[in-house]
């Protein structure tokens, strides 16, 4: 039988003390207190935040001629078919972001930044779906 090793252990800190709709149209509330278990880490993906979440964050990036492409399930895509960011906008964007207008590399947009992670209690099927800060 395996054995369950801790492999880390964090403090967190809950959503909001009471419910709201937020403008996303999520409902965010509070969390219940107690341990939580990480089930799984990834790259996360949007569909319901599709401009600047449906690139899983550091994607490689390159320009070729006047179009953007992101390496995105092993092929190169089209950034703006898939965002409807033009190059502008993602230089733009960057600018607003970090003070230095260009276009990265690699895609640092995610709205779930660069990790995210399922939590749930004691092996419950419920789980949360956390941004790593």
């Amino acid at each position: 039988m395996a054995s369950k090793v801790v492999v880390a252990e964090y403090s967190a800190e809950g959503g909001p003390e009471k419910p709201f709709m937020a403008p996303d149209g999520h409902e965010a509330g509070p969390t219940d207190a107690g341990d939580y278990v990480i089930a799984y880490c990834a790259k996360h993906r949007s569909r319901r935040y599709p401009q600047w979440s449906s690139i899983p964050w550091g994607s490689p990036l390159k320009q070729e001629s006047d179009r953007l492409l992101v390496l995105l399930d092993g092929r190169w895509q089209d950034v703006f078919k898939l965002t409807g960011a033009s190059p502008d906008a993602v230089q733009s964007y960057y600018k607003q972001l970090y003070g230095i207008a260009k276009i990265p590399d690699k895609w640092v947009f995610n709205d779930f930044g660069h990790l995210t992670y399922t939590a749930g209690r004691s092996g419950d099927v419920i789980a949360h779906s956390c941004k790593a800060q």
